[in-house]
This record gives C-alpha cells, structure tokens and sequence, in this order.
C-alpha cells in the first residue's frame, strides 16, 4: 500500500505541475483558437530544446560567456 501511495503522489505531482506554456496550450484548446497550430508549435520547440540539450549545447554555451550574456537578454 505505502509503495502505491508514494507512486500515487508522484504521478499526482507531476499531473499537477502546470507550466505556461501548457497553460496556454490548454487555454487555445478550450477557446478552440488554433488549438493544433499551437500545440504544434510548442511540440516542434520541445523538440529542437531537447535535441539540442542532448547534444550538449549547454555546456558549449557555458564556455563562451558572450553567448550566456546574449541568450540572457
């Protein structure tokens, strides 16, 4: 019992974690504006931000500080 529970909570937790950008995402969807443009669009950004996470952007980034200072404005 304490094992379903525990995995309850968590699925519970990240079900309950609502960002902007799936806030706005449900909001089209409920006002029925371009519900599938923009949750396209949101899902082709995903997608390239992962990408480009997994091939290490990130630490590249890192080592050039005038890119942090540019993707900081």
């Amino acid at each position: 019992m304490a094992i379903f529970l525990k995995g309850f909570l968590i699925a519970l937790g990240l079900i309950a974690a609502i960002g902007a950008q799936n806030l706005h995402v449900l909001k089209q969807g409920l006002l029925g504006r371009y519900a599938f443009t923009v949750a396209m669009v949101c899902c082709i950004c995903d997608w390239i931000l992962i990408t480009l996470g997994v091939l290490g952007l990130g630490r590249s980034i890192s080592q050039m500080p005038m890119a942090s200072i540019a993707l900081a404005l």
